[in-house]
């Protein structure tokens, strides 16, 4: 998951290993996410790793934040401060 947050945000956001294990901790006691059993190999670089799944409460909240996200892009483009393509615009 570090390694994927670090890809998806092109080195900008870093998490460190405490702080994605006390975020799992909460995402799990609110359940909206849950310890998976499977692991796709036996291979000994796997074996640590601890795997987790949505639950349906989960991918409800996810997409109740995406609409949130959504409607704050809107507003900022309502405000010329986006115009399709991230980073065009200006401050108006």
């Amino acid at each position: 998951m570090i390694k994927e947050v670090e890809e998806r945000s092109n080195g900008s956001i870093r998490v460190a290993t405490g702080t994605l294990y006390r975020a799992l901790r909460r995402l799990t006691s609110s359940g909206l996410v849950v310890p998976a059993g499977r692991r796709p190999s036996s291979d000994a670089e796997f074996e640590r790793r601890r795997y987790y799944a949505i639950t349906p409460l989960g991918k409800d909240v996810a997409a109740a934040e995406a609409r949130r996200l959504a409607a704050q892009v809107e507003a900022a483009r309502a405000r010329a401060l986006l115009s399709g393509a991230e980073g065009e615009g200006g401050i108006g």
